[in-house]
């Protein structure tokens, strides 16, 4: 159907969109609403018509019926462009929903009061929506600096776009006649830049701002702006009051005016609220590092590269930090707990090395995980621990038991601590040392595939040369035994060969025969080897060592053995003074009866003994006791 121009008209407004021109045409005709204008003019399919114009169409029909430039319809109304929702060719939103980026109904109580005075035509179609109303981000009038009304105050419900006349209420309230609320210049700098951006009023110029698009600036203003309000905790826009809404744009427009000095002062404000110990780029920075994280517009760079400059100078980034949604390993600041994790050690030995390496100066207080160090330390403290190894690498290394580890060092052939920087670092060995020490003991013998005749490796030739590994080591280490080859399917010490008469003779011990071992001290005394190692516990008989061909034995001096027979005496020696001999527990009863106890108390297995002079005393005058044979005669009958 063709529509023509109507003949009632009313004036042009330079800002006003399709839907409120629309509203305005209604009136100038009587309508009571837009409905009733569409039915006049026998549009078919007018309700699809009527919602059409809500969401920003058929500005093609209203041209048509008001002889206007389509371009200034489309110009002065929001609508959908693509993937895109514009006004007056600025991108509010990057969306095809037009109610995302609008708030239906708002109004300026002082725009419309002007309309009413300065403009002409019949009173009802004096005021005229402007566009700039309807943007969702805008919150106040920065024209006459008051907040834009949204509800009515009687009825208390948003105000609806499709009545028709501004000034009025669903209800009926006239709106003019509500006191306004007024805001200062400060609050209004945000939506005063938006509208100028718009063509409301005049524009302010921003060196940073005007070089993105607009939904960009806005997204920006706000989220910058809530961080200095409230910091890391900032509340969603749903949440804010309108008020609060344009305090967060206007504190946005200035931290911007001078980017990024006054960007990085508000990070400054924002870190120096948090604990240093605790820092953290979520803890400090809160969903203004989260927004720029999930955002991947292009348009927020500048802010992501300033916002990591400044975490990686003042946050302590470890292996898992996450910044702006990514694992970096960029920084100027570490922890102990992240330096001792890469290194693979603790945070004390960390802290010690570090120290010694005049790294960081001596801590004052306990050491912590989260103590912060610089991240330059990782570095050196990386090459240090490569070059070196703890006591189990270095076992391994060599191939060795963990006993006949300690016996090396216990001998001195490897050092149990080496000193750096003045420092003692123990249990930690150069991987330099463990090769010279290896490549002593093999000479740079050459490497084969089998086992010579009448040669072992070390660990078998323990077994056949009688000599522990430890002494076979410091043979080699001196010279007094050469390496007859190396295996070449071991390694460590596993891998040396040696001759095995070379050990016996090289390493060939003297013993001492003047020292008996504990079996020879038995048969000496004539007593058992359990009796003998009870006297050597208990003090009765002084120990020593001594050489064997084998190893170094327990030992006894046989003047010492002499002493203990001349002071003390068995009850089984005892018996044998008497002819024919009598039984030792005849021999405990009649010491008891004389009065003589043991000098030397015996206990389970082990028996007692006595002061050598009394009890022979006491048993040669009770050799005529007939008691005393009589046991003995009586087992002789028996046998």
């Amino acid at each position: 159907m063709r529509l023509t121009r109507l003949p009632l008209r009313v004036q042009p407004a330079p800002f006003e969109p399709g839907w409120a021109l629309f509203n305005r045409l209604a009136l100038r005709h009587g309508c009571a609403t837009g409905t009733e204008l569409v039915q006049q003019l026998k549009l078919r399919r007018y309700g699809y018509f009527i919602r059409n114009i809500e969401r920003g169409h058929g500005f093609a029909e209203i041209a048509a019926l008001t002889a206007m430039p389509l371009d200034q319809i489309l110009r002065s109304s929001i609508r959908c462009a693509g993937t895109h929702i514009i006004l007056a060719g600025e991108i509010l939103r990057r969306t095809r929903r037009v109610d995302i980026a609008t708030i239906y109904g708002r109004v300026c109580i002082e725009c419309l009061q002007v309309d009413l005075e300065t403009r002409s035509g019949p009173i009802p179609c004096r005021p005229w929506r402007r566009a700039w109303w309807d943007v969702a981000a805008i919150s106040t009038c920065p024209i006459h600096g008051s907040l834009l009304l949204a509800a009515c105050p009687v009825c208390h419900n948003a105000l609806d776009r499709k009545v028709l006349n501004p000034t009025r209420c669903r209800c009926g309230q006239y709106l003019l006649s509500v006191p306004r609320t007024e805001t200062s210049h400060s609050d209004t700098l945000g939506d005063a830049y938006v509208v100028g951006r718009l063509g409301g009023m005049k524009r302010t110029e921003h060196p940073f701002l005007d070089t993105m698009a607009l939904t960009d600036a806005i997204d920006i203003m706000h989220w910058t702006g809530a961080a200095r309000l409230w910091g890391k905790s900032m509340p969603g826009w749903r949440v804010l009051q309108p008020l609060q809404r344009a305090q967060a744009l206007s504190a946005g427009f200035c931290v911007f005016q001078n980017f990024p000095c006054r960007f990085e002062t508000l990070l400054d404000r924002m870190l120096e609220t948090h604990p240093r110990r605790r820092r953290s780029p979520i803890g400090v920075y809160g969903k203004l590092q989260n927004w720029l994280g999930r955002s991947a517009n292009p348009a927020f760079d500048p802010l992501r590269q300033a916002l990591r400059r400044h975490i990686e100078r003042n946050i302590p980034i470890t292996p898992g930090t996450r910044v702006l949604g990514q694992i970096t390993p960029g920084g100027e600041l570490t922890t102990l707990g992240a330096v001792a994790s890469l290194c693979g050690c603790s945070e004390g030995r960390i802290a010690t090395i570090a120290v010694a390496l005049s790294l960081i100066n001596p801590p004052s207080g306990a050491i912590r995980r989260s103590s912060i160090v610089p991240k330059s330390i990782e570095a050196p403290l990386v090459a240090f621990f490569r070059s070196s190894c703890e006591r189990e690498e270095a076992r391994r290394r060599l191939n060795v038991s963990r006993m006949l580890f300690k016996e090396l060092q216990y001998l001195g052939l490897i050092r149990k601590a080496f000193s750096l920087n003045g420092l003692t670092i123990p249990a930690r060995y150069y991987l330099t040392d463990i090769d010279q020490f290896l490549a002593r003991l093999h000479q740079e013998a050459p490497l084969k595939d089998r086992i010579p005749e009448g040669c072992e490796t070390i660990t078998r030739a323990v077994r056949k040369c009688w000599r522990s590994q430890a002494e076979i080591f410091a043979g080699l280490l001196r010279g007094d035994i050469k390496a007859g080859g190396r295996l070449r399917q071991e390694h460590g010490v596993r891998q040396v060969i040696v001759n095995i008469r070379n050990v016996k003779a090289m390493l060939y011990r003297h013993t001492d025969e003047t020292l008996m071992t504990t079996s020879e001290a038995a048969r000496y005394l004539g007593m058992r080897a359990r009796t003998i190692g009870f006297l050597r516990v208990n003090g009765w008989l002084a120990e020593t060592r001594k050489q064997t061909t084998v190893r170094r034995v327990l030992a006894f001096d046989p003047e010492e053995l002499n002493n203990f027979r001349a002071q003390f005496v068995s009850a089984a020696e005892l018996a044998r003074i008497p002819k024919p001999r009598t039984n030792p527990v005849k021999v405990h009863e009649r010491l008891r009866q004389v009065g003589i106890t043991p000098a030397i108390p015996g206990k389970k297995d082990v028996e007692p003994f006595y002061r050598r002079n009394q009890a022979e005393i006491a048993m040669r005058m009770g050799c005529e006791t007939p008691a005393l044979h009589r046991q003995s005669h009586v087992g002789s009958t028996k046998r």
